[in-house]
């Protein structure tokens, strides 16, 4: 048998009805604006007792060239780094390398492409084409010859 935590013979643990969730958090949200005004209202007097700062400041955030974050509440500072190391680029006069974690790529800078048996059929086709528009030419001259 389950044990259940029971307040004069009813389940405690029983969700609340939409309108109560609206009341508590908008009570909150008032709770938390009403010590925001009132911390902001000390600290001016304090600063005007003291004559230190002409300003207020609750809730401060900043970032640096380094892409730390800085951020301070009510004095209290707390920071955070964006900048995470994901790989290392090395740039090489072959190429880039890039290397993780999982394994380094290597990528070329350059292309080499031995074209050198290509262009030897190119060339003797290209002569093969020559020699035929040459006789195809001369082919046309003599029908011309005849013609007129």
């Amino acid at each position: 048998m389950p044990m259940y935590l029971l307040l004069r013979g009813e389940d405690v643990f029983c969700s609340l009805a939409y309108r109560d969730v609206l009341m508590i958090i908008r009570g909150l949200m008032i709770l938390v604006v009403v010590i925001a005004l009132g911390l902001s209202v000390a600290e001016r007097q304090l600063n005007t007792l003291t004559q230190r700062q002409e300003f207020v400041r609750i809730l401060d955030i900043s970032r640096n060239h380094e892409g730390i974050y800085t951020m301070e509440i009510l004095g209290s500072d707390c920071s955070i780094s964006a900048v995470y190391a994901v790989a290392e680029i090395k740039n090489q006069n072959a190429g880039v390398s890039i290397k993780t974690s999982l394994g380094t790529w290597t990528v070329p800078k350059y292309l080499y492409i031995d074209c050198r048996k290509e262009f030897a059929w190119l060339t003797s086709k290209m002569r093969y084409l020559e020699n035929y528009l040459k006789q195809g030419w001369e082919t046309i001259n003599v029908y011309l010859r005849q013609f007129r």
